[in-house]
């Protein structure tokens, strides 16, 4: 039996950083976008990152292009360990 895959979506930061995740739909992404873990994870990337962070900044999230999403895949499968973890990839800039 062959498996649809699940969408991926990305989030663009205002400090031009995008991330990439798989959700159901475009409702759960943004579901996902407001979870506290989420923001803090967002935040503790900033922060390693010497670059000032503000959690309540507006995110733009939207669904990835067909370059993101086997980007994203790819690192899943790289990473993927049989779990159900969450992952959320950043994206380089050269895209």
């Amino acid at each position: 039996m062959v498996t649809a895959e699940r969408p991926v979506f990305v989030i663009e930061t205002r400090h031009d950083a995008a991330f990439a995740f798989e959700a159901a739909s475009l409702v759960q992404a943004l579901e996902l976008l407001q979870t506290p873990w989420l923001a803090a994870a967002l935040d503790d990337f900033h922060r390693r990152h010497q670059r000032t962070s503000n959690r309540c900044e507006p995110a733009r999230i939207r669904a990835a292009t067909a370059a993101e999403a086997a980007l994203y895949r790819g690192l899943a499968d790289e990473f993927a360990d049989g779990s159900n973890r969450f992952l959320v990839a950043e994206l380089p800039d050269e895209l």
